[in-house]
């Protein structure tokens, strides 16, 4: 999580940085969620997130992919 906070306070909370970054936090859309995103901590921890004006509002976090996509708050 501080690599993510890193990248947004680089980018001035422009979330599209973390799009960019090939290091493995596969910032996306999480399916069927609405405007609900996601990122990788590790390879298996996910956390749910809500990007709004210029700050990233974590809500989920969890190594449980399913759960996750279930329970996104």
């Amino acid at each position: 999580m501080a690599k993510v906070s890193r990248l947004l306070n680089e980018s001035n909370g422009d979330t599209a940085i973390l799009k960019q970054d090939g290091g493995g936090i596969k910032y996306s859309k999480l399916k069927n969620q609405g405007n609900i995103d996601h990122f990788r901590i590790t390879q298996s921890v996910r956390v749910t997130c809500v990007s709004s004006q210029g700050q990233l509002n974590l809500h989920h976090y969890d190594e449980q992919h399913d759960d996750i996509n279930n329970n996104p708050f």
